[in-house]
């Protein structure tokens, strides 16, 4: 993923004022970014105590979107939030469930 894909710090506000999709292990923040679609991954000590679990689900998680981004329409701004027990998802299962949040948006076609 390219950093101009990326949500920067001062972005972050208006993505979260957006629109909200939540799944078992995920959440998913939506919302208008003009031009361009965006990314961010959130991962808290909390989820994930170790900083080499946290990249994992980073890296996965921008795997995944990366992988579906062909079928998002431009124009957004997304968020993925991980929750407890995501660490323990294997790259199929986060997989599944990424595309069953992006399935409830109005702008992902698969």
């Amino acid at each position: 993923m390219k950093a101009s894909s990326r949500i920067s710090r001062s972005e972050f506000p208006a993505l979260l004022a957006g629109r909200t999709v939540r799944g078992e292990h995920l959440e998913l923040k939506y919302a208008p970014f003009p031009g361009r679609i965006s990314y961010a991954m959130v991962v808290s000590a909390k989820v994930a105590p170790s900083a080499a679990d946290r990249n994992r689900l980073r890296r996965r998680g921008r795997a995944i979107l990366q992988k579906l981004q062909k079928t998002v329409e431009p124009g957004w701004g997304i968020a993925l939030f991980f929750k407890k027990g995501a660490p323990k998802l294997s790259f199929a299962e986060l997989e599944v469930e990424i595309r069953s949040l992006l399935l409830k948006t109005s702008f992902f076609h698969s």
